[in-house]
């Protein structure tokens, strides 16, 4: 069997699901969407969108939309686009009653986050905060509370932020070392910064590295050598 007809297999089994889940979620008369994103260690952020509803024998369901890219644009007017556009099919407006996502502003403030624009577009719909934050946000708001952590988490994020937002700098890590990648962090999510600590300790020469060519060799900015410095002396 070539990979052609492979594929055409599975493309009509998930042809034949979805159609099958946007008759029980169009039948039914209420509907809740879980949203939560993944990052990747490329720096790559993905929007997961979930579906839940109740069939015709009272079961409670639970279905999977897809991934959606957010890596250009993260904010909360965009976030709130993609979610509009993956349950658009199924009359948000009158039918969405329940919205679920993490703690961070972005997507839990009460005015300009996403919670609050998407009730903007369906007046029925109540905000749940996510149930499986709840340690997270403790240990977020303690920390925020102890100067020396708070510090130690605000330069990591800083290693993250010096390469992110610059291609150039980006591409003269690659270029000293491709295995060397510095995940961002998460306000809601702690296994991201033991990631970033992990990525930064085991990569620290290469870091290094790079920070002196920023430091030594044409073409850089001022403001770009003024924090390869500063960010050395903390690596």
């Amino acid at each position: 069997m070539s990979n052609t007809i492979q594929n055409d297999i599975i493309e009509s089994i998930a042809r034949s699901i979805q159609d099958e889940t946007d008759k029980e979620i169009h039948i039914s008369p209420f509907i809740a969407v879980q949203v939560d994103d993944t990052s990747y260690i490329s720096n790559k952020c993905q929007l997961t969108v979930i579906i839940r509803y109740v069939n015709e024998k009272g079961s409670v369901c639970e279905r999977f939309l897809g991934f959606f890219d957010v890596s250009l644009e993260r904010d909360a007017k965009a976030v709130t686009s993609v979610v509009m556009r993956a349950i658009g099919n199924y009359s948000p407006t009158n039918k969405l009653i329940c919205q679920t996502y993490d703690g961070a502003s972005c997507m839990s403030g009460q005015h300009g986050g996403v919670q609050a624009l998407v009730k903007a577009h369906c007046p029925n719909v109540l905000f749940i905060h996510c149930y499986a934050h709840k340690l997270n946000l403790v240990l977020a708001q303690g920390t925020n509370n102890i100067q020396a952590a708070k510090l130690f988490f605000a330069n990591l994020d800083a290693f993250h932020n010096f390469f992110s937002r610059s291609r150039k700098r980006s591409a003269l890590l690659c270029e000293v070392d491709r295995a060397v990648r510095v995940p961002g962090g998460s306000a809601v999510r702690w296994n991201f910064k033991s990631r970033a600590v992990h990525a930064i300790h085991e990569g620290r020469g290469s870091l290094c590295i790079a920070f002196d060519k920023i430091m030594t060799e044409p073409g850089w900015d001022k403001e770009t050598i003024a924090q390869s410095a500063s960010l050395k002396q903390k690596t």
